[in-house]
């Protein structure tokens, strides 16, 4: 006689998988997160390149004044200013500027700026990677009795610098003269430390300083101290 065997009927899995919708919210969930830290990530990054162009900056600027000291360039425009922070931003040069050196050989006026030249390709407008130099000097000597500029900075001066950044000569909006907005007083950011790109009609750094040679006197120190 054939008799047939029942088999039992396989047990249900333990392991049970992710639903649609539970695959659904853990993808909602994922982009609310990514769109929450989102920006932070882009002000990470924004902090990263502006402090990358203040060290650009100050590394142009100190190139600068060492050259100054050691005589291997033209001194900038000197003259009798009643203050440093009077003087107003640069208008834009004829680009492009031949690289490290002034846009217009000799500096006759506090309009002069100094090509730092990023990739060997001379200073030109719209180039971030350029950084121009607003150079000044003050000392007592006045220019109308005193003309030639060699000669006035043979005394000593106190050296006034800007850096900008070469793109910031593009578009119709004027530079600022400084990193204060005069019209409503406040702040303009171009420190890392707050975060962000900054202003880029903004001076990137702002330095004054003090350029000795041998004819500097005691005098001279004493009356641009006053």
């Amino acid at each position: 006689m054939i008799t047939f065997k029942h088999e039992a009927n396989p047990s249900p899995s333990t392991e049970s998988g992710f639903t649609i919708i539970e695959s659904l919210m853990a993808i909602i969930v994922v982009s609310i997160l990514m769109i929450a830290l989102s920006p932070v990530i882009v002000l990470s990054v924004a902090t990263r390149v502006q402090s990358k162009r203040v060290e650009s900056a100050t590394q142009a600027a100190q190139s600068y004044i060492d050259a100054l000291r050691s005589e291997t360039i033209d001194p900038p425009y000197v003259s009798n200013l009643p203050s440093l922070s009077g003087v107003s931003a640069p208008s834009e040069p004829t680009f492009p500027c031949p690289a490290n050196s002034y846009c217009s050989t000799p500096p006759t006026s506090t309009d002069a700026l100094y090509c730092v030249d990023g990739d060997q390709e001379g200073c030109e407008s719209g180039n971030p990677k350029d950084m121009l130099i607003q150079s000044y000097g003050r000392n007592q000597l006045d220019p109308s009795t005193v003309t030639d500029n060699e000669e006035r900075a043979d005394q000593g001066y106190q050296l006034g610098i800007r850096v900008y950044r070469a793109d910031a000569f593009s578009g119709s909006e004027p530079l600022r003269p400084t990193s204060q907005d005069i019209s409503n007083n406040e702040r303009v950011t171009q420190s890392p430390a707050t975060g962000g790109l900054g202003d880029r009609k903004a001076p990137l750094l702002e330095i004054t300083t003090e350029i000795v040679t041998e004819d500097t006197g005691y005098s001279d120190f004493r009356e641009r101290l006053q």
